[in-house]
């Protein structure tokens, strides 16, 4: 197929869509009052799906370290107070590193940060950085077992997961934490 009916294929794909999107918008319209509906974000009690995770995921260390939800969001806050009050707030760079040196100095600082907020998480809660980390590892190990229960990992790929996590790798693949996640 020539590169031509190829941009015309494409293109006609893409002005379908954008009519058909139009058009669903415009019925949605007029099937109101003709009034812009106002936007809505989340409140206090409609947590986003982060903060969400981050609440399970806090439920979930507790229970391993037998201490408090309450006691895991106050430590996380300290740790998190410790880290700014020593390095500052993240500063998110304008573009990505183009050099090896760039490259270099980005992960020395990021590993730097999450050294000092590991250690800092690990003292507020009153125990050590291998305490924690192992109760970490724990409460990963359970979320990927409950994942492949549910048939939404193999258990291979569950096991390369837990490896890479025990080597101190971010794991990859569908639902890890690497590069090619969710492709």
């Amino acid at each position: 197929m020539t590169s031509k009916i190829r941009t015309l294929m494409v293109g006609g794909a893409l002005g379908t869509t954008a009519l058909v999107g139009l058009g669903g918008g415009a019925v949605a319209w007029a099937q109101t009052d003709g009034t812009t509906p106002p936007v809505t974000t989340p409140s206090q009690d409609q947590p986003t799906c982060h903060s969400q995770r981050l609440g399970e995921a806090d439920e979930a260390l507790a229970a391993k370290l037998g201490k408090t939800t309450d006691d895991v969001v106050a430590a996380r806050q300290t740790a998190h107070d410790a880290v700014v009050a020593q390095l500052g707030e993240v500063e998110r760079p304008e573009s990505r590193p183009t050099t090896d040196e760039e490259r270099a100095a980005r992960k020395a600082q990021i590993e730097t940060r999450r050294d000092l907020q590991t250690s800092s998480f690990a003292a507020a809660l009153g125990i050590s950085v291998e305490d924690l980390d192992a109760a970490r590892l724990g409460v990963a190990e359970d979320r990927l077992t409950e994942r492949v229960a549910s048939g939404e990992l193999t258990q291979e790929q569950a096991d390369a997961r837990l490896d890479a996590l025990r080597n101190g790798r971010l794991p990859e693949g569908p639902g890890g934490f690497g590069r090619d996640r969710g492709r």
